[in-house]
């Protein structure tokens, strides 16, 4: 196998990581709050109902962001087949620069929606439906 096809597999890892573990975690994510394995931050692990929330967000955001972007990832490297070693070395390096900045990128837009719809303390933001931006802060009686 050649050197272009070795590194084109690898950088499409990223891809299909984020849609196998998100498509997993979708249905099958971590019930009870743990150190060890599904979205852990310290806002997520308030209170039962902010994991859950932010392990069914992060999820989907996974199983979005890799099915999004695995195309781009392929358009990106059939220019570089053929080329050197080096060229095919650099976009490798892109690639891995890419694929952790989505999953960097996932993390925030996940700790964003648990912000927007928690309080620091884990209680679920009250919605004024006749005036959305009149939100339950959890201070306020």
């Amino acid at each position: 196998m050649n050197y272009f096809a070795v590194c084109f597999c690898c950088n499409l890892l990223y891809p299909v990581i984020l849609v196998i573990l998100g498509g997993i975690m979708r249905k099958h994510y971590p019930k009870e709050i743990n150190h060890f394995i599904g979205y852990r931050t310290g806002m997520s692990m308030i209170n039962t109902e902010t994991w859950v929330f932010a392990q069914k967000d992060c999820a989907k955001r996974m199983w979005n962001a890799g099915r999004i972007s695995f195309p781009f990832f392929i358009i990106f490297q059939l220019p570089f087949y053929n080329k050197s070693e080096t060229a095919v070395t650099v976009l490798t390096f892109a690639a891995a620069a890419v694929g952790i900045s989505v999953i960097i990128f996932t993390a925030l837009q996940t700790e964003k929606a648990l912000k927007r719809n928690f309080t620091g303390d884990g209680f679920r933001k009250k919605i004024d439906f006749i005036n959305p931006e009149n939100k339950y802060d959890g201070n306020k009686d």
